[in-house]
């Protein structure tokens, strides 16, 4: 439990400290993570945000026929809900599909993996490929132009 401090014990709390310090009448000394190992570990961004997608709170915020952007599969369309058997037991699972008539299981555990397309124009987007390589060269591209305009603010 991390509102206690246990009496001879090492113990591994998470937490925002820039310096280490001791409280000697408590016996108690912090050592902070840059101290230790003498740099921190950076953090990755939880999830890339795409143009024309915004994120899902719940599954609720999708209705049949929504269009999705999966961050590995790129463009779909949200069918609805679906229960399945796996390894014994009952789970719910998104059902995305994809050109071709292919169809992804989506466990609604990886729900970070999608996010809602949006688009201010009506047409509709176009769909990929599951396990196609139009998305990656589609990320490829925005990795590109994100790369040109950091050196771009760079140069200023």
């Amino acid at each position: 439990d991390q509102d206690h401090i246990l009496p001879h014990q090492v113990q591994l709390i998470a937490g925002n400290l820039d310096n280490g310090f001791e409280l000697p009448l408590a016996n108690v000394v912090i050592i902070t993570e840059k101290e230790m190992f003498g740099t921190v570990a950076k953090k990755r961004p939880r999830q890339t945000t795409f143009n024309n997608a915004e994120r899902i709170k719940s599954y609720t915020d999708l209705k049949p026929g929504d269009y999705v952007v999966h961050v590995n599969h790129g463009i779909g369309r949200y069918e609805g809900m679906k229960t399945m058997e796996v390894d014994g037991k009952h789970q719910d699972y998104l059902t995305i599909s994809y050109k071709d008539d292919a169809q992804l299981f989506i466990p609604v555990t990886q729900l970070n993996l999608i996010q809602k397309y949006v688009s201010s124009e009506d047409k509709h987007p176009r769909i990929n490929k599951l396990g196609g390589s139009e998305w990656a060269k589609t990320k490829a591209k925005v990795a590109s132009k994100i790369e040109d305009i950091a050196d771009e603010l760079i140069d200023l």
